[in-house]
């Protein structure tokens, strides 16, 4: 009985840490967009900062415009986009998901890089939208974007349900002995 005890002790005290965390997010975050003869969509992989932000570092998916483009051919680094001011951040706890320096990247087909920002100050001055820009033909066109990231708090529920299921087959045991 005391062995029993002393291992769920041990797993509620492990739960109870996982449960009384700070709120951690996940390093991968998935946008997608859709309009007029438009559609993408990628997942991108960053670091946190600090402060909420999160450095994206690598980007996979793919765009199409008006039947052209492919895959996202990766970051461009900051700084290097006469297009755009970027800085490659992303803010999962925040809507929207970006700022309104947001980041850029290149798609194949295309020899200008797209741009994913953020309202106020990427395109309608105010308000909470993320937007993909891309400069074809000369000229600027907007997209709104989805983001999603996964729920770190599932572990939680996970965790959790473990100590109940290991409970429940402690006490089975005890009332058997």
């Amino acid at each position: 009985m005391r062995s029993f005890v002393r291992r769920n002790l041990v797993v509620l005290a492990l739960a109870a840490g996982l449960a009384c965390g700070t709120g951690a997010y996940a390093n991968t975050f998935s946008f997608s967009f859709s309009g007029p003869d438009a559609s993408g969509s990628g997942s991108m992989q960053a670091t946190a900062q600090g402060g909420g932000s999160y450095l994206v570092t690598s980007i996979t998916g793919s765009v199409f415009i008006d039947g052209v483009g492919g895959p996202i051919t990766g970051i461009v680094p900051t700084g290097s986009s006469g297009l755009y001011l970027y800085n490659n951040l992303v803010y999962p706890s925040s809507t929207p998901e970006l700022d309104y320096l947001g980041l850029v990247f290149g798609v194949t087909n295309f020899t200008d890089p797209m741009n994913l920002c953020a309202d106020p100050g990427c395109y309608q001055g105010s308000g909470s939208q993320a937007w993909l820009i891309d400069h074809v033909n000369g000229g600027y066109s907007f997209y709104p974007v989805e983001f999603s990231t996964p729920e770190p708090s599932a572990m939680v529920l996970l965790s959790l349900g473990l100590v109940g299921l290991m409970l429940a087959l402690g006490w089975k045991r005890l009332r058997a002995s």
